[in-house]
C-alpha cells in the first residue's frame, strides 16, 4: 500500500490546466497501472496517457445533457480506453453546432449561458451500470477529486453512496464560495453550500491549494484542509535557472496563462503600463503567452505596440521562456469580484515563476493568498493597489536596478528550493494520502 490505486475523478493529466499540472507532478513518481482518471470525453481527450493510461470516458451512457443544450455541447461515448501516448479521443456521438461558429460568437453564447447560471442546469452526471462495471474491475483504494462542477459534485455523492472507498478532497481555488455568480446566483449557491457540506462530511481527507485556504476553510467548516500546492521538478528547472540578470534588449516581461475572469483588467493594466513606459523612451516588450489568445478579450491587448501575443508553448519549453525574460508578472484583478475568485488561491505558475531566478512582481490586491504569501515569504515585489504610477514605478526599478533583479530572483528561487522539491513534497503528500487507508 504504499502506491494505493488511485481513482481521479474531473481532472486529467495534462499540461494544459493549473490542475493538470499539478495533479502531474503529486503523482509523477506512482505506478501507472495504480493511477486511473474518469471525467467527459472533451477533457479526458486532454489526458497524457503518458502518465496515466487507464481512463473512462463519462459519456452518453452518464453525462445528460438537456434540450436544447444537447443542440450547442458534444457529448462522447461512454467507453474505457487505455492508451500510451497522448493522442486525443475523436468519438463524439453528437455534433457541436457552435464549433462552426467564429469564437467571438462562442464568447457571446458563453456569457449569456453562464449570465442566466444555465451550466447548473444543463448538465448531469449519473452512475451508470456500465461506469459501475469498470471501477469493480479497477477495484481502487481511494478516490481523489478536485471536484470544481457542480456536475461532479453531484457524481461522486451518488457514487459515495454506491461503493465504500474513501474519498480525498484537494480544493484547488474557492468555488465553493464563488461558483455562482449569474442571474440566479443565490438560488444556486444556497444548493452549492449545502451539498458541498454533505461531501466534505463525506470524506476521508481534505486538501486545499494555499496556507490561506487552510485557514479559511478550518474556520468556514469547521475542518482540517492540508495544503498542497504544485511542486517542482528540481532537475528539471535547474538547468534552466536564471544567473545572470543582465538586461535583454529591448526589456522583456513575461506573463504566461489565462486571460480571464480573474485578471483580464489586470493584465490590460500591464499593457498600459508597458505602453506608458516605451512612450518614455523605455526600449521594452509585454510576452503575453495563453491559451486563450484567439479568444477576443486577448485579441484586443495585441494593439499595443510594446505586446506581443502568443499561444501558449509546450510545459517542456516553459523553463527556458522564464529565464530569457528579465521580469514576470502576476496579476490578478482588483475588483470584487475578481478578489472573490482569488481571494485564497495560489496560481499553480507561482511556484514554477519562483524557480527560475527570474524577478517577479506581484500585482494583485492585498485581501488575496498569492498577495499574502509573497509578502509573508518576500519572493516578489508586490504593487497591491491598482495604481498606474506604482506600477510603471515598480518596472522601472526593475529595468534600473541590476541588483534589485538579483535579490529577488534569488530570494525566489531558495524559497521554491526550500518549500517545492517534487522529491519533497510527492513523499509528504503520499504519507498524507495513504495515512486514511491505516
Amino acid at each position: 500500500m504504499n502506491f494505493p490505486k488511485v481513482l481521479i475523478i474531473g481532472q486529467p493529466f495534462n499540461e494544459i490546466t493549473g490542475g493538470g499540472i499539478t495533479i502531474s507532478n503529486l503523482y509523477h513518481n506512482w505506478p501507472k497501472e495504480n493511477l486511473a482518471v474518469t471525467n467527459s470525453g472533451k477533457l479526458i481527450g486532454r489526458n497524457d496517457f503518458t502518465l496515466c493510461n487507464n481512463a473512462y470516458v463519462l459519456g452518453d451512457k452518464e453525462y445528460k445533457i438537456r434540450f436544447p443544450f444537447s443542440l450547442f455541447f458534444k457529448n462522447f461515448r461512454s467507453e474505457e480506453i487505455h492508451r500510451s501516448d497522448k493522442t486525443q479521443n475523436k468519438k463524439v456521438i453528437k455534433k457541436n453546432i457552435l464549433g462552426k461558429f467564429k469564437s467571438l460568437a462562442y464568447e457571446v453564447f458563453e456569457n449569456i449561458f453562464f449570465f442566466f447560471d444555465l451550466n447548473f442546469y444543463a448538465f448531469r452526471i449519473k452512475v451508470s451500470d456500465e461506469f459501475l462495471e469498470w471501477f469493480n474491475n479497477y477495484k481502487p483504494d481511494i478516490i481523489y477529486t478536485h471536484l470544481g462542477k457542480i456536475e461532479i459534485l453531484y457524481f461522486v455523492l451518488e457514487l459515495k453512496a454506491k461503493i465504500n472507498v474513501p474519498i480525498v478532497i484537494h480544493i484547488m481555488d474557492d468555488w465553493p464560495n464563488k461558483m455562482a455568480w449569474g442571474l440566479f446566483a443565490n438560488y444556486w449557491q444556497k444548493k452549492l453550500e449545502i451539498n458541498f457540506k454533505k461531501i466534505i462530511e463525506k470524506a476521508d481527507l481534505l486538501l486545499c491549494i494555499s496556507e490561506s485556504m487552510s485557514e479559511e476553510y478550518q474556520e468556514r467548516y469547521k475542518k482540517l484542509f492540508h495544503p498542497f500546492h504544485n511542486p517542482i521538478e528540481i532537475s528539471k528547472w535547474l538547468p534552466e535557472t536564471k544567473t545572470d540578470w543582465k538586461l535583454n534588449k529591448p526589456f522583456q516581461l513575461l506573463y504566461t496563462g489565462r486571460v480571464g475572469y480573474s485578471n483580464s483588467k489586470s493584465v490590460k493594466d500591464l499593457c498600459l503600463a508597458s505602453e506608458i513606459l516605451r512612450k518614455q523612451g523605455f526600449d521594452i516588450l509585454l510576452n503575453l503567452y495563453t491559451p486563450d489568445a484567439n479568444k477576443h478579450r486577448a485579441k484586443k491587448l495585441a494593439r499595443y505596440k510594446s505586446v506581443r501575443l502568443y499561444s501558449s508553448i509546450s510545459h517542456d519549453e516553459v523553463p527556458l521562456l522564464l529565464k530569457q525574460n528579465d521580469l514576470l508578472i502576476l496579476p490578478l484583478d482588483f475588483d470584487d469580484f475578481g478578489i472573490n475568485y482569488t481571494k485564497l488561491s495560489m496560481p499553480t505558475k507561482a511556484s514554477e515563476y519562483m524557480i527560475s531566478g527570474t524577478p517577479i512582481i506581484v500585482y494583485a490586491p492585498k485581501q488575496v493568498a498569492l498577495t499574502k504569501h509573497a509578502k509573508k515569504y518576500n519572493w516578489a515585489y508586490i504593487v497591491d493597489e491598482q495604481n498606474m504610477k506604482k506600477l510603471t514605478e515598480a518596472i522601472t526599478l526593475f529595468i534600473e536596478n541590476k541588483a534589485i533583479r538579483e535579490q529577488y530572483g534569488k530570494t525566489a528561487h531558495e524559497f521554491s528550493l526550500e518549500h517545492y522539491n517534487a522529491k519533497l513534497v510527492r513523499e509528504k503528500f503520499r504519507h498524507t494520502i495513504c495515512s486514511i487507508l491505516k
